[in-house]
């Protein structure tokens, strides 16, 4: 049996065995794997690429292409019915995923965020942090980090600062980045594609959206996607796993679980609930002095590994007060007369004036120091007459917080998103008390003086004019061990059926402060060791590669209501 020739499938059917002389819609391309992951950003190429050579063939389905393009992102259009939120905004279906735009911080989710807690409703994991600890490791290499985080230059800084500085309710915190140019971070699909789509073990099928899936009697059968031009895919495999990012995980798992024929259910109606972000917002402003300039800031480097401090507030403060996870970083407002700024726009070939020239003279030691720092590689240490304080919070899980269906349908029949997102009293107590602890001990050390937001005790700060978007879509399709509080097991598996896996944001039944990318890696590192594991006599190990197989073409399937019931439940 020939080998099909490797390299990237977008869409050349008649090299990819559907003969030549059919039309795009008359026959259906069958392609046989083992496992097939849809969804091509930082979960399902770390998934996939862990699983590559392993004995099993892979299929990896992407909606987008190589590059941005406007109708593919266009199937991330929906609505936001609570909080206000930019439900497309900060999600790319693309190869590579968000990794395209992302900005490279990393840091591990602490001990806390996976235990239960009596002042938290709906916390704790089926997991313990222990579990995945292991599995933060391997990460570090996957997220483009060359040397052990233990051994980085990180953790000295962190303990000078400590002994320096006695805070008291909050503690230093260290994010990691690894850097492939200024402020440019590892892209997955640059990273791993060309290896993937190398590889005679996994195929790599782009421009092709999933529509469907078919099972029943608690398993999966296939999945149907439809490519850009029309023509229709089904993929045929031992275990699924959706890995499309925090919302699409949700709207797709919900369009499904209308259609009888696709083997999903929600009995419990849990699909989309508990759905999360980090919310973030600055809170507090003011001067900051040259040593918060000095500690506070992000050392960035042309390429490697750099860091950033900044302040979390301690599991002692959060059990006391009743609070949920928290972190703090300044962010600091350049003054345009300062020397290094000018010289910075005289170097971009703006104008300067006599005045802002003066600057440059007097602020000489700085741009030199600057110009050195640069020259090793290293950004310079910013000084600045204005600090914000930029809060990042974990939200409480509230399962009435919810990723719902709209009743508009996208290009491909299927339901937009409907997001009612939801900012609890314990989220604002959160921010207000981390923004009053920082203040004092910042403070206290005349390390800064800042002053809150004038709505902090009533609102947290967490404001229309305050908030950033943070785009970490967290929840909706949680881990739990009872599925009346969840949608997947320990091991992302869907409640009820045997070969479905949900991978991504949507699974973290709580999402700490920290962003969510690396704790995601590591879920997706534990769950390839998973499906290794799995017996053989569950997995359909194919020895050589399947030719594609045609055959005749239904219709494109339309999401059906179960019950009018059900519909309005879903939509409203």
């Amino acid at each position: 049996m020939s080998e099909p020739a490797r390299g990237w499938d977008m869409g050349d059917h008649a090299t990819a065995g559907r003969g030549t002389g059919s039309s795009a819609g008359d026959q259906i391309e069958v392609v046989d794997c083992d496992v097939c992951i849809v969804g091509a950003g930082a979960a399902g190429l770390t998934l996939a690429q862990a699983l590559d050579g392993c004995g099993l063939k892979i299929c990896v389905l992407e909606g987008g292409g190589k590059n941005i393009d406007p109708a593919a992102q266009a199937l991330f259009e929906g609505e936001s019915i609570g909080e206000p939120m930019a439900v497309p905004q900060g999600r790319y279906r693309v190869l590579g995923g968000a990794t395209r735009k992302w900005t490279g911080r990393c840091a591990e989710l602490d001990t806390l965020d996976f235990e239960p807690r009596a002042w938290t409703p709906w916390s704790g994991w089926p997991i313990r942090h222990s579990d995945l600890a292991p599995y933060y490791r391997h990460a570090e290499s996957v997220c483009g980090f060359t040397r052990p985080w233990r051994a980085d230059d990180a953790a000295p800084r962190l303990r000078q600062a400590r002994s320096r500085y006695g805070l008291e309710d909050i503690d230093f915190f260290v994010w990691r980045y690894a850097a492939q140019h200024w402020r440019t971070y590892q892209d997955w699909g640059e990273r791993f594609g060309q290896r993937l789509a190398r590889s005679p073990h996994t195929r790599m099928i782009l421009g092709a959206d999933l529509i469907a899936l078919e099972g029943g009697e608690g398993r999966i059968e296939a999945a149907r996607a439809c490519r850009q031009d029309g023509a229709q895919l089904r993929i045929r495999a031992s275990r699924f796993v959706l890995a499309c990012g925090g919302l699409e995980n949700n709207r797709l798992l919900l369009n499904f679980a209308r259609d009888p024929d696709s083997g999903v259910a929600d009995p419990h109606e849990v699909l989309g609930r508990w759905f999360m972000q980090h919310p973030r917002a600055v809170t507090a402003a003011g001067p900051p002095s040259r040593q918060a300039c000095a500690l506070f800031h992000l050392g960035q480097v042309r390429r490697g590994a750099h860091h950033e401090i900044g302040l979390a507030l301690s599991p002692t403060a959060q059990a006391r007060e009743g609070l949920l996870n928290a972190s703090a970083v300044l962010r600091y407002l350049p003054d345009p007369r300062d020397g290094w700024e000018v010289a910075k726009r005289m170097a971009r070939g703006e104008d300067v004036r006599a005045d802002e020239v003066a600057a440059m003279a007097r602020d000489a030691g700085k741009i030199a120091a600057n110009l050195a720092r640069r020259a090793m590689g290293l950004g310079p240490v910013p000084s600045a007459p204005l600090a914000e304080l930029i809060v990042d919070l974990e939200q409480s899980p509230d399962p009435d917080s919810r990723v719902l269906l709209s009743g508009a349908r996208d290009r491909l029949g299927l339901f937009t998103a409907r997001v009612d997102w939801r900012i609890s009293r314990q989220d604002r107590a959160t921010a207000a008390f981390m923004t009053r602890v920082c203040i004092d001990q910042l403070r206290r050390f005349g390390l800064a003086d800042l002053r809150a937001a004038d709505d902090l005790e009533e609102t947290g700060g967490l404001t229309l004019g305050a908030m950033l978007e943070s785009y970490h879509h967290l929840g909706g399709t949680r881990m739990s061990r009872d599925p009346r509080e969840g949608v997947i097991d320990a091991d992302l598996r869907f409640h009820g059926l045997q070969n479905l896996y949900v991978l991504g944001g949507s699974s973290l039944p709580t999402g700490g402060h920290a962003n969510p990318t690396f704790t995601i890696v590591a879920l997706a590192l534990r769950l390839a060791d998973h499906l290794k594991a799995e017996p053989a006599s569950r997995m359909m190990v194919i020895e050589e590669p399947h030719p594609p197989v045609a055959e005749a073409a239904p219709p494109t399937p339309r999401p059906r209501a179960r019950t009018a019931a059900a519909s309005s439940a879903e939509t409203a």
